[in-house]
């Protein structure tokens, strides 16, 4: 359990000491000093009493690098109680949060726009390498200290909880008792089964959108997933707007720890909604989301990217994505069987991520060996099969919706004269197959993630 000294975190030391012989449980005190006072060394000797007062193992900690920023100072403290408790073996870690708290964060939430989730307050009980339990969150804060009172048990008196600085301060000491005045008697206890109701309504959301998810997800072939992962836009397109921005917080943030606010939530909705391939988003994170065709990707910390835009709608650059290794198989077909394999068509939906596994025919003795994979040369063109003129390989691309992160990566198959093959755009006119053909060849251009090879490399299987 985290003791600080306080009169909340001492009150349920001892209400769990005072259960411990029912349920049977092993409690162990941690304390974490912040070292942001000059007393707060007191308090840590205070702790330390008083669990030895009451027969408990105690462990302390303190900040090699204390800041006044309470997100800091409250990250600092987490990492403090896991590495503590997963080192002593605990299944739980305790927090002394109650009611006020509780009403605090709330009307802190609902000033900075919070949505659902937030608005649903401090969970008793949140999933975390070791739980996170919150016993106190329906108990007020006069109630402990009375509880205290009746025990003789002293408490320690941080000084900077009167400092109006902080927000936390302001609301404690001067929104709740204008509240209190305003509302009369009993409204903070009528907050808590609220608070319940509205928790109800985002875990039967968040189950939602977890089965909308779940529908949604594609595959991005050679992509590590956590650093892209990619939705289908119709089933989101399709969702009520609260529940489209659920949906795309739990994707996107599902442990809360990105930072999203209401804003980027509708932001993400809005190009969701509205956005055309190529528009993008950048968000806390870094995560950036990007329409692509019929799909929403979403780029995790660590891809490569450069943004020229941060708004909704805009159309930005970005750094190619490295693209696999690839080997180009070679095998020699009659011509009959060629002009048979011409019926196949290249793929009509849009890609997300490059190539793999795919083939083609073309005319042998039209083309000057040998063969080699490789990108695109700046302002390279090539007359596709079927096409009224020449065109440029960037062109061709945009026109097959190829997103502008693969493109300077998309891998061509070209001889000594150019570009014999797009994989997913079409051969070079001049590589056709057709009754005068002599000899004919099928490509296959396979992605080898298993093996290091060279972009180039070439299997002939004559």
């Amino acid at each position: 359990m985290a003791v600080s000294g306080g009169s909340d975190s001492v009150a349920l030391l001892r209400l769990l000491v005072e259960a411990q012989p029912q349920f049977g449980y092993e409690l162990i005190v941690a304390h974490f000093d912040h070292r942001l006072r000059p007393d707060s060394e007191a308090d840590a000797r205070f702790v330390r009493d008083l669990a030895a007062c009451l027969s408990l193992e105690a462990h302390f900690g303190a900040w090699d690098s204390p800041r006044h920023v309470e997100a800091a100072a409250r990250s600092a403290r987490q990492q403090f109680l896991q590495q503590t408790a997963r080192r002593l073996g605990c299944s739980a870690i305790v927090l002394g949060h109650q009611l006020d708290d509780q009403i605090e964060t709330v009307l802190m939430r609902l000033g900075r726009g919070s949505g659902p989730r937030g608005l649903a307050g401090m969970r008793w009980r949140r999933r975390a390498p070791i739980d996170i339990v919150r016993p106190l969150l329906s108990c007020g804060r006069d109630e402990l200290v009375a509880y205290l009172r009746h025990l003789g048990q002293p408490w320690c008196d941080d000084a900077s909880n009167i400092d109006l600085s902080k927000t936390r301060n302001r609301v404690r000491l001067l929104v709740l008792p204008a509240l209190d005045a305003a509302l009369g008697a009993g409204w903070r206890e009528r907050w808590s089964p609220a608070l319940e109701d509205q928790q109800e309504v985002t875990a039967w959301m968040r189950r939602t959108a977890e089965r909308i998810l779940s529908r949604a997800r594609r595959r991005a072939p050679g992509a590590p997933a956590a650093r892209l992962q990619v939705l289908e836009l119709a089933p989101l397109r399709r969702l009520a707007e609260p529940l489209r921005r659920a949906a795309l917080q739990h994707w996107l943030d599902p442990k809360g720890t990105l930072g999203l606010r209401r804003l980027h939530l509708i932001g993400a909705s809005n190009l969701v909604r509205n956005g055309q391939t190529g528009q993008r988003i950048d968000l806390p994170g870094p995560v950036i989301l990007r329409i692509e065709a019929d799909t929403l990707v979403g780029e995790f910390a660590g891809m490569s990217t450069s943004a020229t835009g941060r708004q909704c709608g805009t159309t930005t650059r970005t750094e190619a994505t490295e693209p696999p290794a690839y080997t180009l198989q070679i095998l020699p077909i009659d011509t009959s069987a060629a002009l048979q394999g011409m019926t196949v068509k290249e793929p009509a939906t849009p890609p997300i991520w490059y190539p793999g596994n795919v083939a083609t025919v073309v005319c042998a003795d039209r083309t000057s060996p040998p063969f080699v994979v490789r990108t695109g040369s700046p302002g390279e063109k090539v007359r596709l099969l079927g096409a009224p003129g020449t065109r440029r390989l960037t062109r061709i691309l945009q026109d097959k919706r190829v997103p502008p992160r693969l493109r300077p990566g998309w891998p061509v198959v070209a001889d000594s004269q150019g570009i014999v093959w797009i994989p997913g755009a079409g051969v070079a006119e001049r590589c056709r197959v057709d009754a005068s053909s002599a000899d004919a060849v099928r490509l296959r251009l396979l992605d080898a993630p298993r093996r290091p090879v060279r972009l180039a490399e070439v299997h002939d299987e004559t």
